[in-house]
């Protein structure tokens, strides 16, 4: 009787040490799968970081290409060309040198190409560097610019700024500036607009920036079509110019009274 009931005990042993073995065995393979899972996440997100910094770094080359290629044509075509008429006029001026009436009116018109080649240099430096917005930050900068929109007469600009005089590092308000500037700019030149509205509030953790006109808009869309052409160039721009600030850019058009852009930038104040 003794051994029939040691059997059943052992026999219990011996299935409860497989179960633990088992389990043992269970618990190290999900372990092990869990940290390859884990580990493969973490190699995921690592290359989708530097894809978006390898991105990041194009644009921001795009974009430094296209500002010297600006400038490049700026100074060609405004400076170089008052130059050389100021050369030729010097060279007048040393023929007539016996004329003093002519000689008066050819240092006269030099003087007037020189003063004009200073505010032509003096603009393509407000385009690389605006002083407002260096100084004062980016609400007095884009005041600023709608004053400046505002006194051209071709549209009537308003702005709402609310961020209570809160400031983002230095690099982000530049590129934040330039993208704005350049979605007016393409509102004033391919909208047909006649008022342009600006929205600008700070909320716990980002900047929101909003850009209505009553003009003709286009959608998001659209938008990335255009980017992604010949035409788009300025499009691109924007774009660029907002991821590198980690920020994302909308277009909203609801017909072609009704459109808006909203730029989002996360933000430490």
């Amino acid at each position: 009787m003794e051994s029939q009931e040691a059997i059943p005990v052992g026999l219990l042993v011996a299935i409860g040490t497989c179960a633990m073995l088992i389990l043992v065995v269970s618990i190290v393979l999900f372990v092990a799968l869990y940290q390859r899972k884990v580990m493969a996440q973490q190699m995921t997100i690592q290359a989708a970081e530097n894809r978006h910094q390898k991105e990041m770094l194009n644009a921001s080359l795009e974009i430094a290409e296209q500002e010297r290629e600006k400038i490049a044509k700026n100074i060609h075509d405004d400076v170089g060309t008052l130059l050389n008429v100021i050369r030729l006029q010097m060279t007048r001026l040393s023929r007539n040198a016996a004329d003093q009436a002519k000689t008066e009116e050819l240092v006269k018109e030099s003087l007037s190409m020189v003063d004009e080649s200073i505010q032509t240099v003096r603009g393509i430096a407000h385009d690389l560097m605006p002083p407002t917005l260096v100084k004062l930050g980016l609400d007095k900068g884009l005041v600023e610019m709608c004053r400046q929109i505002n006194a051209s007469g071709q549209v009537k600009m308003d702005a709402i700024i609310d961020t209570n005089d809160r400031r983002l590092a230095a690099r982000t308000e530049l590129q934040l500036y330039r993208a704005i500037r350049e979605i007016v700019n393409n509102i004033l030149k391919h909208s047909r607009a006649t008022h342009v509205g600006m929205a600008v509030r700070a909320t716990s953790d980002a900047l929101v920036v909003q850009i209505t006109h009553n003009g003709i808009g286009i959608t998001n869309e659209t938008a990335t079509e255009l980017a992604q052409s010949q035409k788009g160039v300025g499009l691109k721009s924007i774009q660029s110019r907002v991821q590198l600030v980690n920020g994302t850019v909308q277009y909203l058009s609801k017909g072609q009274s009704d459109s808006a852009v909203i730029i989002e930038v996360p933000a430490v104040w």
